[in-house]
């Protein structure tokens, strides 16, 4: 299961975060929502594959073998680390969602960024250029 959101994350990540703005040239809101909780749901999941070995608990998978017979596809530990991380990244992205600034990703032109403005004679550089002191 947490294999599956793993590739779904990679896939969606890799289009809104690297196709999408080389083709727009710009991090829409979708983007920076899929990122954030991307970056969760990688960093809680060393924690859920422990889970799935039962790590944690210290007891091994081989105490399922005992009881059932079979190792199970979900143990309780992956489960709870699970639903815990995925808890974690739909907070993330709701509050990323919520509090987006569109301005904050938007990235400059060509155009904007050569744009100089004439007055008196003189030329004036915009907020898009840089300074060398």
């Amino acid at each position: 299961m947490v294999d599956y959101l793993n590739i779904i994350m990679i896939l969606s990540t890799t289009v809104l975060c690297v196709v999408l703005p080389i083709i727009t040239g710009e991090f829409v809101i979708w983007s920076s929502v899929v990122l954030r909780a991307a970056v969760i749901l990688i960093a809680v999941h060393p924690i859920t594959t422990a889970g799935h070995y039962c790590l944690i608990s210290g007891r091994g998978r081989g105490h399922y073998l005992d009881v059932k017979g079979d190792y199970p596809y979900l143990t309780g530990e992956e489960a709870i680390s699970f639903i815990m991380s995925m808890a974690l990244a739909l907070a993330v992205a709701v509050w990323t969602y919520m509090s987006f600034e569109p301005d904050a990703f938007s990235l400059p032109s060509v155009a904007a960024r050569a744009q100089v403005k004439r007055s008196l004679g003189s030329i004036e550089l915009n907020e898009f250029d840089v300074c060398i002191s």
